[in-house]
């Protein structure tokens, strides 16, 4: 027979197994991809179970494997270069004693890629890439037109070209509130440097109508991404997103983002 000590040691020593195997009750795998606004895979992506030291790494076909335990389970998955993803739900394990491996199958993630730089662009979906808009900062000019005092215009022609008329606009690191969306129209103008005796021998470009728009966060999360959203399609012309620009207030977003709308007839450019 035993002696008491040894038999108190190994109860003691398998009370500490039970109790490790309750902490780490990872009976549940749940199974995913992650893909990219595409539809293909994205390898590499950190698949993390939040408040947890659960983890994973989406393999060549995007797909991913974690263990966790059941319960409420929140998934976040990142990748250098992309919006962040979540996915959220509840996992009960009915296997007995609740030490039965449970497979979930998850739906998929899908992350935006991220532009370059701050500011405003048009995504291509069929290419899955930005178009960036031309940058400029507006200056006051004087117009022929009455107007008292000076407006807000710019003198620089957009360098990006589109030939839809529903842009998928999108701005990155830029506030998702007070933005606005002007087609322009072209005026003669003077610098108000000359107000003494103007000349109107300047080509500006000014608003000319505002078109309502609404802006979305791409990423819930960090709201780094957002799309913008014009009511109506556009119809061919220039057209500048602004933060108050060409209205004189830089306090936002001093600079104007340009670019064009092609007529459907003209060559692609």
């Amino acid at each position: 027979m035993k002696p008491v000590r040894y038999r108190m040691m190994q109860a003691l020593a398998l009370l500490g197994i039970g109790v490790a195997l309750v902490g780490c009750d990872r009976t549940v795998a749940v199974r995913g991809a992650v893909l990219d606004v595409g539809q293909r895979a994205l390898p590499g992506v950190a698949v993390v179970a939040r408040g947890t030291e659960y983890d994973a790494v989406t393999d060549a076909l995007g797909h991913y494997e974690i263990r966790c335990a059941p319960g409420p389970i929140v998934l976040e998955c990142i990748k250098t270069g992309y919006t962040p993803g979540r996915l959220e739900f509840m996992s009960s394990n009915t296997g007995s004693q609740g030490l039965r491996l449970q497979f979930v199958q998850a739906v998929d993630v899908v992350l935006w890629p991220l532009p370059p730089g701050k500011g405003v662009y048009v995504f291509d979906r069929a290419q899955s890439r930005y178009q960036e808009t031309t940058a400029v900062q507006a200056k006051p000019f004087l117009i022929k037109e009455g107007q008292e005092g000076a407006v807000f215009g710019v003198q620089v022609a957009p360098e990006l070209k589109i030939t839809t008329d529903k842009p998928f606009l999108t701005s990155h690191k830029l506030p998702g509130y007070d933005v606005k969306l002007d087609k322009l129209k072209e005026v003669d103008a003077a610098l108000p440097a000359t107000i003494a005796a103007p000349a109107f021998n300047e080509r500006v470009w000014v608003r000319d109508t505002n078109i309502p728009m609404g802006a979305v966060p791409i990423d819930e999360s960090s709201q780094v991404l957002i799309e913008l959203r014009p009511i109506a399609p556009l119809a061919p012309g220039r057209y500048a997103v602004h933060w108050g620009a060409l209205d004189g207030h830089t306090a936002t977003e001093a600079r104007v983002y340009l670019f064009e709308i092609l007529p459907p007839d003209a060559p692609a450019p």
